[in-house]
């Protein structure tokens, strides 16, 4: 299982629960530990 926490200020939360329920909002795909280093260093 993974566990992930988010940090929504109260003005929004209403906007992101309704973000969630759209079936297309986000695509999770296998990432290579290359992207993800280079994705952390542009950060």
């Amino acid at each position: 299982m993974k566990q992930i926490t988010l940090n929504i200020a109260d003005s929004m939360f209403e906007a992101f629960l309704e973000f969630i329920k759209t079936p297309n909002y986000a695509n999770v795909e296998d990432i290579e530990e290359n992207a993800v280093g280079e994705l952390q260093s542009s950060l």
